[in-house]
């Protein structure tokens, strides 16, 4: 109490000395005394009350000077002697004297805005133009935990886990902790509402006795690697228990940085290592004798780096400019031209860099390829402009990233045998006193050679199911390897990828097709496709017609077709002993003197569109003599 007593009265001392220089809350004036604005602080019931003396009350104006001041004992606060204005208030937790634990105890509460509710809420602003405003209130949120148990897998060192640290990253913030040594617990505090993602790291460290370098695969709870695969905490009311993971082995990349002779002892200021691959980047630790180790990698191709900046030395008190350049492994001043490193199953040694003084060459920029990709034309390069300019660029054209003899001019023309490659040019810049460096330009893909003839397919054959059709692919020239795939409107017919294929009843009212696809080495693979052929539908029922009447001469005759399914147009054309009398091609027919003693027939044609034409013929009708 008597502390929480002298912390109140060393704001009270802060307030009387803003008020001297007229910036405090208080009267501007005995004639007009001002606005009132106050209200109360609310704690959660589990969190000390002493906890109150730690929150600081924040009053923003329109001319964005703020006013401060502290909550009584039993939460309320007030500003008074306040200009006519709309303002802001913000309520921020910090620290306050909780016995036994002494000073500087970080309350333990979220506090914000006022209905905002959260620091990063938007704040309701408070208008004192016309009256003062009280009730003023504000509830700080209890910070919540997460916690659980870091344990070690196969073939890994227990003393490890004094290099672990657990992250949480929240909506709005992010914390941490250090696992404790023995059991391998941790507890991350100070946290408010909200899904939670935690990850698991290690470093080297210091055990009192020598430095340990934990080689562990850093993890997201629960088993991921990234930050999107991470099985997200979900942080409400209480705290999180529970939280645990198994860190297992990692791999390592170590080896020895040598620098140049005249290079200052302090050297390791200015030089850092570290090992990038598609997903991971890991920073590695160079001891007093230039050995160094990069841990807790996957497996996978990495790219070294092995960086250097120049730096302020606290042990003499000077700029130390390092003059040696950045270089990848091996040798490389570039990263596209690093040798990668793969790490699988087991550490990666030896490798080295031996890093020299002197200049380089500005990252040089890729060089262009101007001309078309057609066998006979002249290809050039635009180098782009270098820094510092080399006083020799050497050229070297390449077929798939092979060289090509004698392609070392800054002109090439396009052989036949470049056809389905990709070309690409690399050039060197030299300088004297510079490292020699090489950029390649991206690749320009010459196409194959198109086929002098790819005729379109035909179709033959009978249009009904259960009769075969051929396709006819044409002469190609040259000659080709010829595939075939048949479609059934448009969409491909499992199975159906010989010359022939045989219709079925699924292809009645549909359109058939053919595409023959042509291949050969060095050539464009082209396809072609055939017309369509319709296949058409066939009339679920026909009747075979009869005829009916007196079989005369002089009498008429009536041809009596039936019912058709679906209902076609119908036809008619009447023979006598089996040839067409012309002219008779109704439903009747008036018998002459010509069919005295023949044969009479007719023929019944059903037709519909989508449909196969049918044609019905009657038995015979003798006409008497």
């Amino acid at each position: 109490m008597t502390a929480r007593l002298g912390f109140r009265t060393l704001a009270a001392t802060i307030v009387a000395a803003l008020a001297i220089a007229g910036l405090a809350a208080g009267p501007a004036g005995a004639e007009d005394p001002g606005r009132t604005l106050s209200g109360t602080i609310h704690l959660p019931g589990d969190v000390s009350h002493n906890a109150i003396g730690g929150i600081q009350v924040i009053l923003t104006g329109s001319s964005g000077d703020p006013r401060y001041t502290y909550p009584e004992n039993d939460g309320t606060y007030s500003f008074t002697g306040l200009p006519a204005d709309t303002y802001t208030v913000r309520f921020d937790a910090g620290v306050y004297y909780e016995p036994p634990v002494g000073y500087n105890t970080p309350t333990p509460v979220s506090c914000g805005s006022y209905n905002a509710q959260t620091p990063w809420g938007t704040p309701t602003p408070i208008d004192l133009t016309t009256s003062d405003a009280a009730g003023i209130d504000f509830t700080c949120t209890k910070l919540l935990s997460i916690s659980g148990t870091v344990s070690l897998g196969a073939n890994t060192v227990a003393s490890w886990l004094g290099g672990v640290t657990a992250y949480a990253y929240g909506p709005h913030d992010a914390h941490w902790a250090t696992v404790n040594p023995t059991d391998g617990t941790y507890t991350i505090k100070g946290l408010t509402a909200g899904d939670y993602a935690v990850r698991f790291t290690s470093k080297p460290f210091n055990d009192g006795t020598s430095d340990v370098y934990p080689n562990l695969l850093a993890e997201y709870y629960d088993n991921g690697v990234e930050f999107a695969d991470a099985t997200p905490v979900p942080v409400t009311t209480t705290d999180v228990a529970d939280i645990n993971i198994t860190l297992e082995r990692g791999y390592s990349i170590s080896g020895h940085i040598t620098v140049p002779e005249d290079a200052p002892s302090s050297w390791r200021q200015g030089v850092s290592v570290s090992a990038m691959s598609s997903t991971d980047l890991a920073n590695g630790y160079i001891s007093p004798s230039g050995d160094y180790g990069i841990y807790g990698l996957r497996p996978g191709s990495y790219t070294v780096e092995f960086a250097t900046q120049d730096y302020w030395d606290d042990n003499i008190g000077v700029w130390v400019q390092l003059g040696i350049p950045t270089e990848y492994f091996d040798d490389a001043a570039y990263a596209e031209d690093a040798t990668p490193v793969v790490v699988g199953t087991a550490n990666v040694d030896n490798i080295n860099a031996e890093l020299v003084s002197g200049n380089r060459f500005d990252p040089p920029p890729i060089p262009l390829i101007v001309g078309d990709p057609v066998v006979g034309t002249t290809l050039g390069v635009s180098p782009g402009s270098w820094n510092p300019g080399p006083s020799l660029l050497e050229y070297q054209w390449l077929r798939n990233g092979e060289a090509i003899d004698g392609a070392t001019d800054s002109w090439y023309v396009i052989q036949t045998a470049d056809r389905s490659t990709n070309i690409t040019v690399r050039l060197t810049g030299s300088l004297e006193g510079y490292p020699s460096v090489s950029v390649t330009s991206a690749p320009l893909a010459v196409p194959p050679h198109p086929f002098d003839t790819a005729p379109v397919p035909t179709i033959s054959g009978t249009l009904t199911a259960g009769s075969t059709l051929t396709a006819k692919p044409g002469t190609w020239s040259p000659s080709a390897a010829l595939a075939y795939r048949w479609y059934r409107n448009g969409t491909s017919i499992s199975g159906a990828t010989l010359s022939t294929y045989k219709l079925t009843t699924t292809d009645r009212g549909t359109n058939i097709t053919v595409k023959v696809t042509g291949s050969r080495a060095d050539y464009v693979t082209t396809s072609k496709t055939s017309a369509a052929k319709y296949v058409p539908k066939v009339f679920t029922k026909t009747v075979t017609p009869t005829i009916t009447g007196t079989a005369k001469s002089g009498k008429t005759l009536t041809a009596v077709r039936g019912t058709w399914s679906p209902t076609p147009s119908y036809s008619y054309q009447w023979y006598r002993s089996g040839v067409k009398i012309t002219g008779a091609t109704k439903s009747t027919y008036k018998l002459t003197t010509s069919d005295k003693g023949k044969k009479i027939t007719v023929k019944v044609t059903g037709k519909k569109t989508g449909y196969l034409t049918v044609i019905r013929t009657s038995a015979s009708k003798t006409v008497a003599r």
